[in-house]
Formats: structure tokens, sequence, C-alpha cells
């Protein structure tokens, strides 16, 4: 630094002293006196206590309800996955177009083998099959979660074993003869002890040993809720009995259900990811015509596609509570602009005493603030309550990584909510009292409100509040109302079935230790020992259980016609039924009959159709004694099934869908026996105690066979409506909040509008002005406020309840019925809110309401 440089440094350097002196005038005008303003705002708020607590709860609620929101969004939407580098990880699924829909499918294993190969965007690309399996030779069988994936699995999402290691890519081979495994961390604590040396060590998945070769770190589930065991997809490729039971290998083209993730390289983006994915679709589209015409792939992040539903909701939410937020600053707005009109002489005092307008507006919101401060102090500690609560009527699953708590990040919220409500609300309750004709605030006695300084407008003021609180509360009772039409709605949905007393549960045969006639066995043996329970009216055994999503699409042919186009193939879903399954269900055959004991390998194949699909295909005839069989071709080798009856439609799969978009086909489990069976007992009893004993009962026909996913149709009815229960109780519970919120507010208002108006009323009944005609008057304002409130709510409704749509069932997002009820609801609820006041002003005395001029 030179001569020059140092001088002119020198030149702009502060001495210590100054600095330090500086510092003490700074804390003197600014620390000081914001302490002398909360010291007064505290004294002030104590000597009016009915305000304090009624602003406190008010804000409570609101600030409460949006913190619990928040802290929800905070962990789902606002923390990222706990992946390496989790924005370049992606899911790619394939799609379809169908009668001009695009629908998202899986994938097949061999087009998964081509995008793989064919791929220049991905470093990593993987796939994998949800699974459970049967986890025996310790102590009590257990059925654990899993998934069947490829050796690149654990790669793409970029973790490592915690024991041991993952796949190995040359294990990742359909002819390797060595099975391996990885556990997770809870299975491996759960079931192992914990065992250091269970590495290298042997256990029994499915009746088959595995070598376990790794153990997960405690903080990962994979990408299933739970999961807790991970195999090589490659082992059950070419399992024969693949084959043999199920038809078709997972390494046909046309077999489609695996999902499939990829890590983009670096600086790849997901429109350039997607632009080579729609490239290698035409490749193929070309090359396999009969399975892949009008297939495309869809390139989406891997966080939207687990998040989707979930933003989606708590979008939803958070606009919820917006208002409610929003409604209470008005109300406590209101509060305030009573008290500052009460407090004229107050400020004129302090205004004399030499105050500035700007020290009264700093004064007035400080006690707002405070006020704000002590209603979000409330608000964390009903959030604590209220976490628990919402998580625990989720309509979506909370993903494993996610723990919802109040962190630091909350907390922050809640202050900064806390201090913007307060300016909210106490912003134009300042102005307003700040704004002072000081020789009459100065006079004793009550000024007449007309005389009264901004008399008018701060009833325009206040008039305009409660407008915006009547708006609000009218679009999220709208919002509420179309929610829970749209529930009853769906509760009213012809199932096809009888749901109650009906229990439900699944049990796995390993397909090492039967064939097809053990299993064939293995049915009759439970279906006979299951008619001789205690507490048995009815049962059956299927490959699926109604509303599980379980099932499985299939194309077919119809004897007599030609194979339709691969665009026209038309989808049904396939399921495999014992004898009396109609009859368990309470399902009754349109025409022909059931499924009898006879219809055994040995005996004629015969089918049962859906009555949609007898509509679809024989409009107008008698589809009995008609031949289908499996595949859009008829020509092919697979046997031809006879159509012995016609059952009433089943919803099978989703609640939402008609029969009619997929049709069911249903065959003898008895002529095509599967793995996977599902047990259906209706009984008079309890289902714990009737869960219990099928289980025994299990277990003496094969003791390493656990039962899983017992559960009563009820309980599966009640998963099914989870989202629709869910969203419309929130709704309602922010919407009930809105309009206690907006009737305090109308009560106080006109409560308000009396108290200013009381010389008036008495000038108009002592002039003969009647009880009934000062009723009139006051309730003739307060419906004037509730009419034009009403009005912007049902505008703003129609624009807003359209995002409602994806949460309605059967229901329009403009619904004149419900639209039509809120507004009768709430016009009678403001007319009651204001017969109070309205009551206080007919009753008065009119000598002494003149006397109060």
């Amino acid at each position: 630094m030179n001569e020059r440089q140092s001088a002119l440094y020198s030149s702009f350097s502060v001495p210590r002293s100054s600095f330090i002196l500086c510092l003490s005038v700074v804390n003197r005008l600014v620390v000081e006196k914001l302490l002398q303003d909360i010291q007064y705002g505290l004294r002030t708020l104590r000597k009016s206590p009915g305000f304090s607590v009624t602003a406190i709860l008010s804000l409570a609620l609101a600030i409460g309800a949006s913190t619990t929101v928040f802290s929800i969004v905070n962990s789902v939407l606002l923390r990222p996955l706990p992946y390496r580098e989790p924005e370049r990880l992606v899911v790619i699924t394939e799609t379809v177009r169908r009668q001009q829909e695009v629908e998202r499918r899986g994938a097949s294993y061999p087009d998964y083998l081509d995008w793989r190969a064919q791929s220049q965007s991905f470093e990593e690309i993987a796939t994998l099959k949800l699974a459970s399996f049967n986890l025996s030779g310790i102590s009590e069988p257990e059925r654990v979660t899993g998934e069947y994936v490829t050796a690149s699995y654990f790669k793409v999402l970029g973790v490592s074993a915690a024991r041991g290691r993952t796949f190995l890519p040359e294990e990742d081979n359909p002819e390797s003869p060595q099975r391996v495994a990885v556990i997770g961390h809870r299975l491996w604590q759960r079931r192992f002890g914990s065992s250091p040396h269970l590495v290298n060590q042997t256990i029994k998945l499915n009746d088959e040993s595995y070598t376990v070769v790794g153990v997960m770190p405690e903080s990962f589930q994979g990408t299933r809720q739970g999961a807790e065991v991970w195999v090589l997809l490659t082992n059950i490729l070419n399992d024969p009995a693949h084959e043999s039971l199920g038809g078709s290998s997972l390494q046909q083209r046309g077999v489609r259900g695996l999902a499939t993730m990829a890590r983009l390289k670096p600086n790849v983006t997901i429109q350039q990811a997607q632009q080579e994915m729609d490239a290698i679709s035409q490749r193929l589209e070309q090359a396999y015509p009969l399975t892949n015409t009008n297939r495309g792939a869809l390139v989406i992040p891997l966080y939207d596609d687990w998040m989707g539903d979930a933003r989606n909701t708590l979008i939803l939410f958070m606009a919820a509570v917006g208002c409610v937020l929003l409604i209470a600053c008005g109300n406590v707005a209101n509060l305030q602009l009573v008290r500052a009109s009460n407090r004229q002489k107050e400020m004129a005092i302090r205004v004399a005493l030499g105050a500035s307008r700007l020290r009264l507006i700093r004064q007035m919101l400080t006690e707002s603030v405070l006020l704000a401060f002590a209603g979000g102090a409330l608000g964390l500690l009903l959030a604590l309550w209220g976490i628990d609560l919402v998580v625990s009527l989720s309509p979506f699953a909370i993903p494993w990584f996610v723990s919802i708590r109040l962190d630091a990040r909350v907390f922050a919220f809640t202050f900064a909510l806390s201090i913007l409500t307060g300016v909210l609300f106490g912003l134009l309750p300042a102005l307003q009292a700040s704004r002072l004709d000081l020789n009459q605030s100065l006079k004793e006695g009550r000024t007449s409100w007309w005389r009264t300084s901004g008399g008018f407008f701060r009833l325009r003021v206040r008039g305009l509040l409660v407008v915006l609180e009547i708006a609000l509360a009218v679009m999220l009772l709208i919002g509420a109302g179309l929610m829970t039409k749209s529930f009853q709605q769906l509760y009213k949905i012809n199932l096809g079935f009888n749901p109650e007393q009906l229990l439900t549960m699944k049990v796995e045969l390993p397909s090492r230790r039967y064939d097809e006639a053990e299993i064939i066995g293995f049915i009759n043996t439970l279906t006979e020992r299951m008619n001789q329970l205690p507490h048995h009216l009815q049962s059956s055994i299927a490959s699926d259980i109604p509303l599980a999503y379980e099932m499985s699409a299939t194309t077919f042919a119809v004897e007599g016609r030609p194979a339709p186009s691969p665009a026209d193939a038309f989808r049904t879903y396939s399921h495999h039924i014992s004898p009396k399954y109609f009859e368990t269900l309470g399902v009754k055959l349109a025409r022909g009959r059931e499924f009898q004991a006879e219809d055994n390998m040995a005996a004629q194949r015969v089918v049962i159709i859906s009555r949609a699909l007898a509509e679809r295909f024989w409009p107008g005839e008698d589809p009995l004694g008609k031949q289908i069989k499996e595949g859009s071709n008829p020509d092919s080798e697979r046997p031809w099934y006879k159509i012995i009856g016609v059952a009433a439609d089943v919803r099978q799969r989703n609640m939402r869908e008609t029969p009619n978009d997929d049709p069911d086909i249903y065959f003898c489990l008895l002529q095509r026996p599967v793995y996977d069976l599902g047990l259906l007992v209706r009984t008079d009893g309890d289902a714990k105690q009737m869960t219990a004993a099928l289980s025994r009962l299990v277990q003496s026909i094969d003791s390493e066979l656990p039962i899983y996913g017992a559960m009563t149709m009820q309980q599966r009815l009640a998963r099914r409506t989870a989202w629709f229960r869910t969203g419309a109780w929130l709704m309602s519970v922010f919407a009930l909040m809105a309009l206690v919120l907006a009737m305090i507010g109308i009560s106080g208002m006109m409560g308000y509008v009396v108290t200013l108006r009381t010389h008036e009323i008495g000038i108009r009944m002592a002039v003969g002005a009647s009880e009934r005609d000062i009723l009139k008057m006051v309730l003739g304002e307060s419906m004037l406020l509730v009419c034009v409130g009403v009005v912007l709510g049902i505008l703003s409704a129609f624009a807003g309840t359209r995002l409602l749509s994806d949460f309605l069932y059967r229901v329009s997002a403009t619904d004149g019925g419900v639209f039509a009820g809120i507004t009768l609801l709430l016009a009678g609820l403001s007319l009651l809110a204001s017969y109070f006041p309205a009551r206080r002003a007919m009753k008065m005395n009119p000598m002494t309401a003149l006397r109060q001029e």
C-alpha cells in the first residue's frame, strides 16, 4: 500500500471510541425505545383481558393450523430425497394410447434391456418389481416385504451396504446358479439379533436358500414403504413355475409391470432424455408391432413420481389454512379498530405531549405483534397435537424417509408468520388510530358516530373486512361441501358384492415345493378345513382380493372372429377363483352357473365373464356356450374356454372406475392354479379370532406358510376412501373455523355499529320508530354485507373450486346444490349472529340513548 492509499484509508477509518459511541446511540434510540414499547404494550394488553384472550385464541387457531400443514409441507415437499444427487434420479414408465388417452404402465423386461442398451442419457438404469417373501427356517415363519431388482439398483440410488456389499454385475444373470440377497437393517435386528456373522450365511425365502451378501443402513428402506429384502430379478426370469403356472415369463416383451429408474448423466436434462426415449420407443414400435404399437416412454423426476399426489393435496390444504388465517386477521383487525376508537383520548394526550404519528403507529404495531407472538406460541402447542392427527388421517402414504416434526425451519416459519400476521392485522388500525382531530378527541364524553373523526371511514373499513371474511368463508364452505358430497357419493357406489363380515388375507405357496397337483390338493384341503371352523359362514379362495390392486390384465380372442389389431385389442382383467366364490362375495349370476368341484383339470375348460364384457361383445345375444381364449390371436395354441356363466359386475380394482372400463374374466382355480392365494371368509365372529384360527389352520397343512395382509373388507374400503375422507374432514375443519370466525366478525361489526349509533337509534325511537323498525334497520345493514360477501365468495368459488376436480367423484366443481345450500346456511347463521346486536338495539331505552351525546 503506497502513501496515497494509506492516507485515503486513514481518512475513512473510524476511531474505536467513535464506533462505540455510535453503537451506544443506536442502542439508546432503537433498542431502549423498542423495550419501552414492548413494556407499555404488555401493560395495555393486560388491562384489556377480554380483547387479548379473544385475539390470541383466534390467532392461535389460524397460526396453529398453518404451522401444522407447513410442517408436513416442509418434511414432504421441501426436503430432498435421501439419495446421492437426487435431482438426477428419474423414473421411466411405459405409456400406451387408449381411446384418445395416454395411460402410464409398467415396463417389460425386454424393453428395459433395449432402453439400457440404446440410451446414452443415463449413467445407470435399473428395473424392479415389488414383492413379498415367506421368510422361514427361523422360529415362526414371517411374510416380509421387499423388491426384485437388477444389480444396478443400488448404484442408481447411490447407496452402499452398511455391512458386506450389494449385488455384483456378474450376479445379474439368469444363468447364474447362485442366489444372493441383501436385507434391511430392521430385519437384521428383528429376526437375526443384529448378528455380525450374518453376511455370507444363508436364509430361506419362499422355500429357497439365498446367501446374504449385505445389510443396508438403517436409513434405507428401498423405494417401497418398509422394504426389508432385495433379491435379483434375474432369479425368477427363467423360473419354471412362471412357465407352468403363470403362462408367460417375464422375458416376454408383452408381459409388463416392472418399474424403471435411472440416474441422468451430468449436464443431461429431462427434456434431452425424453427426446432420446421417444426415438427409442419409435424404433421398438417398428421392430415389435405386436407388443409395442402405440407405446412410448415417459421420463419424469423421481421426486415428482413419489410426491405428486402429496404435493397437490398439501397445496390445497395450504390454500385453505391461508384463507382461515386471513379471516382471523380480519377479525383481529376489526377488534383493533374498536379498541383504537376507544383509545382516542389516550392517543390525543400522547400527541399533545409530543408524540409523533410515526411513534403512535409503532406503538400500535408493537402491540399487534405481541398479540401475534402470543398466538403463534399457542399455535405451536396446537400444532404438536395437530401433526399427529393429520398424519394418522393422511390420504397418502408418508414415505419412510420422511419424519414430520417441528424443526428449526418450522419454528422460523411460525416466527415469520407471526410477525407478518401482526403487521397485517395491525397496520390498518394503527394508521386509523394515528389520524386524530386533537381538539375533538380531548372533549369530554362520547362523540356521535357521524361526527367522530374517521367514523365513516372506520365503518367502511370494518364493513370491507367483514365482506372479505364472508367471501373467504364461502369459498372454504363450498370446497368442503363439494368434497363431503363427493365422499358421500363414493359410499353410495354399488360395489357389486357385500363387504359386511368379510375377512380377507393372503398366503403364497413356494414354487419349489408345489406343482399344479399339489396346489390343487392344498386348495381342496384348506377349503374343507375352513368349512369346519367355528363362526364360519362361507369361504372361497381366489388369485386376488377385490380392491387389493393385485389382478393382472390380459387380452382374449373370440371363436369365429378375426384377430383384432394391436391397437384394438380389448383388455380385461383375469381372476382365478374357486367354487362358491360368488356365493361368498354375495355376487349374483345373471346367467349360467358358478364353478363346481367337478370343473377340474380333467374336465372341459370353462370360464365366467362379467356382465359388462357380455354386453360389450355379445349385445342382445346369449354368450353361454361361446368360446374364448387368452391372447388376441385366435390361431394360437392356447386352449379354448367355454363360457358357462355371466356374473354381475364387481368393482375389483378401484371404486372410482366403472366396470365397463376394464371388464372381468373368471377362470376356475381348480383348472388354472396359482401360487398367490387370497382367502375370503364370511364370518359372524370376531375377525381377530378368525384370523388366528386361519393362521393355525394353514400352518397345520404347511408349517412354513405364514398368512399375511389380514384385513376385513370394511378396512379395505376405508383405505380406498381415505383420500376423500381425509380431504373432506380437513376441509370441513378449516371451513368450520372460517365460519365461526366470520360469524364472530359479523356479530362484532354489528355490535360496534349499534354502539356508535346509539344516539341515532334513540332519536328514531323518540320520533316513533318501533322495535321492529330498529330490528329491520340493523339486520338489513348486516345482510347487505353478507350478500356482498356471498356474491364475491361464489364468484371466487366458481374459479377456485375447479382446482378440486381431482378430489371429486360424481360431483361437479360447480354443483348447484352445494352452492345453494352453503348460501342458505351462511345467510341463516349470519341472521342469527346479527340478531343479538339488533335485539340490544331494539330494547334500548330512548332517553338513555339520547343522554349519550
